[in-house]
């Protein structure tokens, strides 16, 4: 449980092990080095690939995501399908925390992914709180279970399926909203500058030559 949980693959909750944070996790590894690891495919990727592309933008209105989700089938999950009043009322609490929008790069959508695709997108956890190593690895620095551990776990009844997964209201984002409506700002007023400066351009080109006058050297006008 200790290793499982290093990993992230464990909901401690209902004692359970979350399918597709062990499937992707570095034990799952076949081959790694110090530059790179043969790891199984996140199947969650194509997934938010798909909402990336239908949507074409950092962030979306819940009821454009949930119209998308519905018709998107995976390995498991068929579709179309009526999605649960649970999900639709944690996306809009999402879309609450964001001021109306829903960002897709951040941590409480792929959580939201989680909920809606079970078994194929993995539970983020925060920053910091899991350590993902090979066992391997942890042989190297831990005990392993011992023969009447493994008895018991092997004894003990399956856990029920939880009918609540977990949830944590904790966002973070790949790039905070706020600095992507700065950088917005910021390129309006540049755009608007460049339009003024051409404007004061075409205007003084105007004026001299409703004037007739022909300029004698070539004059520069700088904004």
């Amino acid at each position: 449980m200790d290793y499982l949980e290093q990993l992230g693959a464990l909901d401690e909750s209902h004692s359970s092990v979350i399918i597709p944070n062990y499937v992707n996790a570095a034990s799952n590894c076949l081959a790694s080095s110090s530059i790179y690891s043969v790891c199984c495919i996140n199947e969650c990727e194509a997934l938010l690939g798909h909402l990336e592309r239908e949507i074409a933008a950092p962030e979306a209105y819940p009821e454009e995501i949930l119209k998308i989700v519905a018709k998107l089938p995976s390995a498991t999950i068929h579709a179309p399908r009526d999605l649960s009043a649970d999900l639709r009322s944690r996306l809009e609490e999402i879309a609450n925390h964001h001021d109306g929008t829903v960002p897709l790069h951040g941590r409480l959508f792929l959580q939201w992914l989680h909920h809606a695709y079970p078994r194929e997108c993995p539970y983020p956890h925060t920053a910091g709180s899991t350590n993902p190593i090979t066992s391997k690895e942890w042989y190297q620095t831990r005990s392993v279970a011992s023969e009447e551990e493994l008895q018991r776990w092997s004894a003990s009844e399956r856990p029920e399926t939880a009918s609540q997964k977990p949830w944590k209201l904790e966002e973070e984002l790949v790039k905070p909203k706020e600095k992507q409506r700065s950088w917005a700002r910021n390129a309006a007023f540049i755009v608007a500058a460049i339009s003024f400066c051409m404007a004061l351009v075409r205007s003084a080109s105007s004026s001299t030559q409703a004037s007739g006058l022909l300029p004698t050297h070539k004059k520069q006008h700088a904004c």
